[in-house]
């Protein structure tokens, strides 16, 4: 072939501008896209955490309310394995025995508050106390002295907290039949004592049990009069 002046042989192929702006415009889009997911990620991460952190928080004050319900029921096991048989005074034949039982609440002696009050017998009352979404069961004393005639000495001005939460609180008492034990939810036989306690802790809504419910069978310890004669009259 002969060369013609004014005429330049190619030796290769310019690039293709067209497919380059393509090409750029597919990675500014990958950029954009990687972005917009990095952004959605680490929005998410707060969320998570959040979610997280409150999942944590309510397993944590579940099982912190548990230990509570625990720890009550224990001092409530204590306080009646510890019971006495005392009567109130009465001018005829034996009182009443110092005993009050309803559904919310429960009256007894013991034999003693504990190393830092002063010795001798006090009275225990159990009750429920209504709170905001629940209640609280709290404990009461006063020394017992052998002419009270009822729980009217203990007062509602120093009350010990044992449980508190969304709860409710019954006791029940169990009396011996021929066919079996009987559940009451209050004891009015006030010449008797029941031979066991029952205390249930309930859901504040639902009413279904949180907790196993405790049951305290009573060691029944025989007055002199009940065992013979010389002893005197039972129940004195």
């Amino acid at each position: 072939m002969r060369w013609r002046p004014g005429i330049r042989r190619l030796t290769g192929r310019r690039p293709d501008s067209r497919r380059a702006g393509k090409r750029s415009g597919y990675v500014m889009l990958e950029a954009l896209a990687a972005l917009a997911l990095s952004g959605l990620v680490l929005a998410a991460v707060p969320l998570a955490s959040g979610i997280l952190i409150r999942s944590w928080q309510s397993a944590t004050s579940g099982s912190d309310r548990l230990d509570t319900v625990a720890t009550g029921l224990s001092v409530v096991r204590r306080e009646l394995s510890a019971m006495r048989r005392e009567r109130f005074a009465s001018r005829d034949a034996a009182g009443a025995y110092a005993f009050l039982a309803t559904p919310d609440q429960l009256g007894f002696v013991i034999p003693d508050a504990g190393a830092k009050s002063e010795r001798g017998e006090y009275m225990v009352m159990l009750a429920a106390r209504p709170e905001k979404d629940g209640n609280s069961l709290v404990r009461l004393m006063a020394p017992f002295r052998p002419d009270m005639k009822n729980f009217q000495a203990i007062t509602t001005d120093d009350p010990v907290v044992l449980m508190s939460g969304p709860w409710k609180y019954r006791f029940y008492y169990a009396t011996q039949k021929r066919d079996g034990i009987e559940w009451l939810d209050q004891w009015l036989d006030e010449q008797d004592l029941p031979i066991a306690v029952r205390l249930e802790v309930l859901d504040y809504i639902t009413g279904e049990r949180v907790f196993p419910p405790l049951v305290v069978p009573f060691h029944v310890i025989a007055e002199p009069g009940c065992i013979d004669e010389i002893g005197g009259e039972c129940g004195t």
